[in-house]
C-alpha cells in the first residue's frame, strides 16, 4: 500500500503544483523574453506537459486493463491490483486539467 500511496501523493502534488504555479521551472531566459514570446513559451510548455501526462494516462490505462485481465490481487489484503493502479490514469487526467486551468488563466489575465 505504501508504494502505491506514494505514487498517488506524487501525482496529486503535481496537480497542486500546476494549479498554484509552484512547479519547478527554469526562468532565467524566460524572464528576459518579450511578452509575446512568453505567451508562446507558455503554450509550448502546456502542450509538452499535456503530451507527457497523456502518455502517462495511456500507459496507466494499459496497465489497469492488464491487471483486470490477469485478475491479479495483492498478497496481503487480497485486493485487486487495478484498484491501486487506477489512480495513475485518473490523476494524470487531473494534472492535465490543472495544466490547462492555470495556463489559460495566465493567458487570459496576461500574468505570464
Amino acid at each position: 500500500i505504501t508504494t502505491n500511496l506514494f505514487v498517488w501523493i506524487v501525482l496529486l502534488g503535481t496537480a497542486c503544483a500546476f494549479r498554484d504555479n509552484a512547479n519547478l521551472c527554469v526562468s532565467l531566459f524566460y524572464n528576459k523574453l518579450p511578452h509575446q514570446f512568453r505567451a508562446i513559451c507558455l503554450l509550448d510548455s502546456m502542450l509538452i506537459s499535456t503530451v507527457f501526462f497523456a502518455f502517462l494516462c495511456y500507459t496507466g490505462c494499459l496497465e489497469v486493463c492488464d491487471e483486470i485481465e490477469l485478475e491479479r490481487v495483492s498478497d496481503s489484503l487480497e485486493l485487486p491490483y487495478y484498484l491501486y493502479s487506477a489512480a495513475v490514469p485518473l490523476f494524470s487526467l487531473l494534472v492535465i486539467f490543472r495544466i490547462w486551468q492555470r495556463g489559460l488563466r495566465d493567458l487570459f489575465t496576461k500574468t505570464f
